[in-house]
């Protein structure tokens, strides 16, 4: 049985063993918040409605100047589970991943419009491999 409260299933079931928290504790929040709407896409609740959550935190990232700013070992720490997470997942995911967590607010409306196209139907692109 799933404990949605301490251990929710669309978090903490990707094949890397990588939890969604590990990642986002790191972060900001919008850009915390936009990364876990795209992990639980299609996982939890409309696929949709995910998305669209995701790409509303990174236009305020982006309306709001909002520069990601990590010490050294924040960004060592995101970079090994970046690595992780290429090795169960889609290039293309994990590098809208890397562009939500260290790009530049200038870039986020690429990241927009890449989330954009992963719209229903979703895309093999976005579901975690099983």
């Amino acid at each position: 049985m799933s404990d949605n409260v301490n251990n929710p299933a669309h978090y903490c079931s990707h094949p890397s063993g990588v939890e969604c928290i590990e990642l986002t504790r790191l972060m900001g929040f919008c850009r915390g918040n936009a990364l876990k709407y795209l992990w639980r896409a299609g996982q939890k609740g409309a696929t949709n409605e995910d998305l669209s959550k995701a790409q509303w935190y990174l236009a305020d990232v982006m309306d709001n100047d909002l520069t990601a700013i990590y010490d050294g070992s924040e960004r060592r720490q995101l970079e090994r589970l970046i690595h992780r997470l290429y090795e169960h997942d889609s290039l293309e995911k994990i590098k809208l991943f890397e562009r939500i967590i260290f790009g530049e607010p200038s870039m986020m409306l690429s990241a927009i419009h890449a989330i954009e196209a992963c719209k229903e139907p979703v895309p093999e692109v976005l579901h975690h491999p099983v």
